[in-house]
Order: C-alpha cells, then sequence, then structure tokens
C-alpha cells in the first residue's frame, strides 16, 4: 500500500555563508543562504514480494504502470517478474537454468533483458504476452554473449555483443522484435 513521506529539501548556496565585512556584500552573499526549504510531496508505494519471498527489486517501469524486475521466494531462488495493477507475477523463462533478468520494458509491455548463468549472458525479448525469446548475437553469429539494455516505443531494442578471443570485440547492437520472433 502506499505511504506518504515528506521531504524536507533545503537549497544550499554555492558561496559559504559567513558574515562579510561590508552591509551589502554581506546581503548579497547571505541571500542564496536565507532560501525557505521546499517541501516535496512523495508517494513510495511497496510492490510486495512473491508469496513467502524474501526480497524483490523494481528494474524498470512504463507509463501504464508494468513494472519489471527480479524476486526470491522463501527458498532464495530468483524469478522474473511483473507487477501489473498492484499484482505481482511470474514471467515465463525460456527453459534456461540461470537467472533472467529484465532491463526495461515500453509502453506496449513488449520487455528487453538477458539471463545470465556464471559468465555466460543472452539477450531476451518477451513480447506483450510475455512469451519470451532468446536473442543473437552479431549478425550471422560468432557472438560470445548479448545483452539487450533497454526497448523503445517500436520495439526496437538495444544492447550489446562481445566476440570471442583474443580480442573479445564488444559492439553496439539494436534487435528488432519481429527478427526473433520466428
Amino acid at each position: 500500500s502506499p505511504h506518504l513521506v515528506r521531504l524536507m529539501l533545503t537549497r544550499r548556496s554555492p558561496h559559504r555563508c559567513r558574515s562579510p565585512r561590508l552591509l551589502l556584500p554581506a546581503v548579497l552573499v547571505a541571500l542564496p543562504c536565507l532560501v525557505p526549504a521546499q517541501t516535496w510531496q512523495v508517494t513510495i508505494t511497496d510492490l510486495g514480494a512473491l508469496p513467502g519471498g524474501v526480497s524483490a527489486s523494481a528494474r524498470a517501469i512504463n507509463d501504464a504502470g508494468k513494472v519489471v524486475g527480479m524476486a526470491t521466494d522463501a527458498t532464495f531462488a530468483s524469478y522474473t517478474v511483473e507487477w501489473v495493477n498492484g499484482q505481482i507475477a511470474v514471467l515465463p523463462v525460456p527453459g534456461l537454468s540461470g537467472a533472467s533478468i529484465p532491463t526495461d520494458v515500453n509502453d506496449a509491455g513488449e520487455i528487453a533483458g538477458y539471463y545470465s548463468v556464471g559468465s555466460q549472458r543472452q539477450g531476451i525479448y518477451w513480447n506483450p504476452s510475455n512469451t519470451p525469446f532468446l536473442m543473437s548475437g552479431f549478425p550471422g553469429g560468432g557472438s560470445l554473449f548479448s545483452v539487450a539494455t533497454a526497448i523503445n516505443s517500436s520495439g526496437l531494442v538495444a544492447g550489446r555483443a562481445s566476440g570471442a578471443a583474443p580480442t573479445f570485440p564488444t559492439h553496439a547492437l539494436i534487435w528488432h522484435g519481429a527478427a526473433f520472433q520466428t
């Protein structure tokens, strides 16, 4: 449930507030120090955790209020989750043994992220129905890992991929959702 928190923020002077010897300079220097505190009202919403869960973290939110993140259950097993209308749900993952980590969600409900097993990473895209798709790395192959970090309103996914030894080249990539929904 939402909690109301009041924060008192005081604007600080870029100048030190001390007593100068002349009155006019004193007034000019002291004015920034006399700015009253501003009160901002902030609402904090506890999204909750999985039933019996011990932790949860939000990673991204879209304008519709869909939040994606991670949560653990009572056994500390980690899950990729979403919160929609205050309800937490586990997102499907493509049958992998590692952790799937969402990094962004757009207003259509498409999610970008990656799965991680040890030092291995592979990009994942979830369509608006929450069906996951693994993403390739470099066009034509040859990638050691790929990570999807952001998704825009057109469904374009930004991220990176790295190649193999000896140089391990890393390149910025853009994927389009339709390219990996086959």
